[in-house]
Formats: structure tokens, C-alpha cells, sequence
């Protein structure tokens, strides 16, 4: 959690960001009453990321 606003998500996953990850970070949110999160998976050759508000 950064700074009690957004929930960060570091992966270094070979795959994509999947279902069970999102999942997973939508989860938190509800835990920890947050708004935002970002997903961040540095595996692949490209940055992927994900940002999901609510």
C-alpha cells in the first residue's frame, strides 16, 4: 500500500496478468478499503500493467 491511497502489485510473472491476479488485487482492496490499484508484472519482455479504480 502506498501511502494508504493505491494498492501496488509488483509480479514478475512469465504470463500475463491473469483472472486469479486480478482477483487476488481486487480482494485486497475490499480488505484494506481502498480505491485504486495497480498491477505491475515486470516478466515479461514488455512492461505490463493494469489499473483498476473504484
Amino acid at each position: 500500500m502506498v501511502q494508504e491511497r493505491i494498492i501496488v502489485g509488483a509480479k514478475a510473472a512469465e504470463n500475463s496478468i491473469n483472472a486469479n491476479i486480478i482477483a487476488k488485487t481486487l480482494d485486497y482492496l475490499t480488505a484494506y478499503a481502498c480505491k485504486q490499484t495497480l498491477i505491475i508484472n515486470f516478466g515479461r519482455t514488455s512492461l505490463e500493467y493494469r489499473r483498476f479504480i473504484f
